[in-house]
């Protein structure tokens, strides 16, 4: 499907959060005023509201990281990397790129227009505030292979997480994120048979961060939470970096190792394993007390 051009040097100049004058823009970037204009439309439709004052200018109101592929490629060894301003899915550009694909390659968006969870559920993409991040990967074609493999890279967005100051994070089986019994982010994986040798794997990261105005409001009616409503900043590039160095890690360990014999009763993911199965026991038993269904 094809979208407008995303004015992405518009974005830019304007991500510092200040006011930016029509002559300092026009000058900048060699365009008219009309075309300013045009611009603010195109990117209301992607959720970005330019806030304009009249006889003073144009401004965010706020800041915004953007995305730097230069780098996010310092932080991490090998595998290519992809960032496109707005897709509709990073899950689905890799799934449709997979006979062009390397082990390891990863797609990062600004913004996903159809973005989505497991059983299709929608994952709201606000652009410029959150995580949207893919990476392709082939395991060996043995279905037991792939047992579990969607919990291990849950408890490894986990860990990524804490080390930058959520504390009170928990995983809900078997791919949801939560801090403070509230949706901080999400791991989807779809599989692809492509012949008898091996499975084609995508691993899609969701992850809050900063949403804003009604993007805030959207997320908490859904029961969401973000990094920055616990004071937590981090810059998307460096968090991308170390999202995709444990990614690469975990499943570099599960090829060779599969989830049975990785799990061992003296590696950390044992315990965590363990008090996730507690959680679990828990949550199961409460919902039976309540005569709710566990879904």
């Amino acid at each position: 499907m094809s979208y407008p051009i995303i004015p992405m040097t518009f974005i830019k100049i304007l991500s510092d959060g200040k006011l930016h004058s029509s002559n300092e823009l026009i000058q900048q970037m060699g365009i008219r005023l009309i075309d300013i204009h045009n611009y603010i439309q195109i990117l209301k439709e992607i959720g970005i509201n330019i806030l304009t004052i009249r006889g003073q200018g144009y401004c965010l109101g706020f800041s915004m990281h953007l995305l730097d592929e230069k780098i996010i490629k310092s932080d991490i060894t090998g595998g290519r990397l992809s960032i496109i301003p707005v897709i509709d899915s990073t899950n689905q550009y890799l799934m449709n790129s997979i006979p062009k694909l390397q082990v390891g390659d990863v797609c990062i968006a600004e913004h996903q227009r159809s973005g989505y969870g497991r059983r299709s559920r929608p994952w709201f993409s606000s652009f410029g505030s959150n995580l949207y991040l893919s990476i392709y990967w082939r395991l060996k074609n043995n279905l037991v292979s792939t047992t579990g493999l969607s919990l291990i890279i849950s408890l490894a967005i986990a860990n990524v997480l804490r080390k930058i100051g959520a504390s009170n994070i928990k995983v809900k089986w078997p791919n949801d994120i939560y801090l403070y019994n509230r949706k901080l982010a999400g791991v989807l994986i779809e599989l692809k048979n492509q012949n008898s040798k091996f499975i084609e794997v995508v691993v899609g990261i969701g992850i809050n961060l900063n949403m804003h105005d009604q993007s805030h409001e959207i997320m908490i009616k859904h029961g969401g939470i973000d990094l920055q409503s616990i004071g937590i900043s981090v810059d998307r590039n460096v968090l991308s970096a170390l999202v995709i160095n444990a990614i690469r890690n975990v499943l570099t360990q599960f090829e060779q190792h599969a989830l049975y014999s990785y799990i061992t009763p003296k590696t950390k993911i044992y315990d965590e394993i363990n008090c996730l199965t507690s959680l679990l026991n828990e949550e199961l038993q409460y919902k039976r007390d309540m005569k709710q269904e566990y879904i």
